[in-house]
């Protein structure tokens, strides 16, 4: 159904559910209709390959916008393979409503217990995989390295054309700034309808 649904426009989602409001999703297109004219402006050099999604609090729809941002890039002719980053390790994943429960996540590549490749999720969406922030490992209160999770991204950005990075709402406790600054862009949600 989810197929069907994108040959005309991508779909939009919201508590899980699949929504076919045209507004919702002409806004997601224009967002990613800026980030691909982001990288026809020079230097060609410094193209955009890497954005993250956050806010300053919890609960302002920040997965809900970075699934249907990744959801509008998939149905993009011109966007080529996206993938889709849970980086808060410290829960389960929202996007098991998409594809069930993951068995790897980004918790298990931090934690090098995993190759970041097979952490990497193949949906049902044509051109978009997902990886999960915790996977079904149990990594208590893992460590979330900066550096490593740099590193990943940089091995990620070799095999997707596009990877948008669902960034966890900062707090004195969390790597969340140091981690938007290691991404060529970052879009900010106050609130989501």
């Amino acid at each position: 159904m989810i197929q069907e649904v994108l040959t005309e426009r991508p779909p939009v989602v919201a508590n899980g559910r699949v929504i076919r409001h045209g507004k919702l999703s002409a806004h997601y297109r224009a967002l990613v209709q800026h980030i691909q004219a982001a990288n026809l402006e020079p230097p060609a050099s410094q193209t955009v390959e890497t954005i993250g999604i956050t806010s300053p609090a919890r609960g302002a729809g920040v997965s809900t916008v970075a699934f249907n941002v990744a959801v509008a890039g998939a149905a993009h002719a011109d966007m080529g393979p996206i993938l889709l980053v849970d980086a808060d390790v410290n829960k389960q994943s929202s996007w098991r409503l998409v594809q069930g429960s993951p068995t790897l996540g980004l918790a298990d590549a931090l934690a090098a217990t995993a190759d970041p490749m097979d952490c990497i999720i193949n949906t049902s969406i044509a051109n978009l995989s997902i990886v999960a922030g915790r996977g079904k490992a149990k990594h208590d209160e893992l460590a979330f390295d900066p550096f490593r999770a740099a590193e990943l991204l940089n091995e990620y950005k070799c095999h997707f054309k596009l990877v948008i990075v669902d960034i966890p709402a900062p707090t004195e406790l969390n790597t969340s700034v140091y981690l938007a600054g290691k991404l060529d862009g970052v879009v900010l949600v106050i609130e989501s309808e």
